[in-house]
């Protein structure tokens, strides 16, 4: 489709005494509003595969990926990224550890197509990812599984993202605390790429067949993480 990405390089300019990056205007770039339908479409495929591949087989999360910080040149078909203040590599070169493809698959499962017992479910494979869960109190599976099954039966399942969150408040109350690859990775990377106005313009179900695409080839491979 001939859209790619290319870099601005920003200037330092002084603010109140304060250095801070300055990007300046590029020739023929506008905001993503400025676009036609079809190059919209077009962009947001291309930011999504990025952002994605960014998170998930680089290790690499960004805050601040708004619509915000991109200009696009509708004539010569360029995505220009700018502001990556907010930059951060989690620990290790890929998101997943062994193991991990097949619980995340578990907890997308259950948090997506929820049946009897996935409350349950999502509990213990939390638990199984939790950075602290051998100091957990005994009792915390049938905590987590009431709060869960309350949480699942509140929020729809056509609002995953906001099952998502909930399911985060929910365990950080109840102090089972996962490592920064989930909470900062998967489920805070997912929700930005979910919730910006790129998203919109996505195939139906775009966020969640490539999520399902990424575990099951993951799962495969199995080793070689670092």
């Amino acid at each position: 489709e001939g859209w790619r990405f290319q870099a601005v390089e920003p200037s330092r300019v002084s603010i109140q005494n304060q250095d801070v990056l300055h990007f300046a205007a590029v020739e023929g770039a506008v905001p993503f509003e400025s676009l036609s339908e079809a190059d919209r479409r077009i962009a947001s495929r291309l930011i999504a595969e990025t952002e994605f591949d960014f998170l998930f087989n680089d290790g690499v999360f960004d805050a601040d990926r708004h619509l915000g910080n991109y200009l696009f040149d509708p004539v010569q078909h360029v995505v220009y990224p700018i502001d990556f203040s907010q930059v951060h590599r989690l620990e290790g070169n890929r998101i997943l550890r062994p193991g991990d493809p097949n619980r995340l698959a578990r907890i997308l499962r259950a948090i997506g197509e929820p049946s009897d017992g996935s409350a349950r479910a999502l509990a213990e494979a939390f638990i199984e990812l939790s950075t602290n869960r051998t100091e957990l109190p005994a009792g915390t599976v049938d905590d987590l599984t009431t709060r869960f099954t309350r949480t699942l039966g509140e929020v729809p399942e056509t609002q995953m993202n906001q099952r998502i969150l909930r399911l985060l408040g929910e365990l950080s109350q109840a102090r089972v605390y996962l490592p920064d690859r989930f909470t900062l990775g998967v489920f805070k990377g997912l929700s930005i790429i979910v919730n910006e106005g790129y998203a919109h313009h996505l195939p139906p179900n775009w966020v969640r067949d490539r999520l399902r695409r990424f575990v099951a080839r993951e799962a495969v491979r199995g080793v070689g993480y670092m």
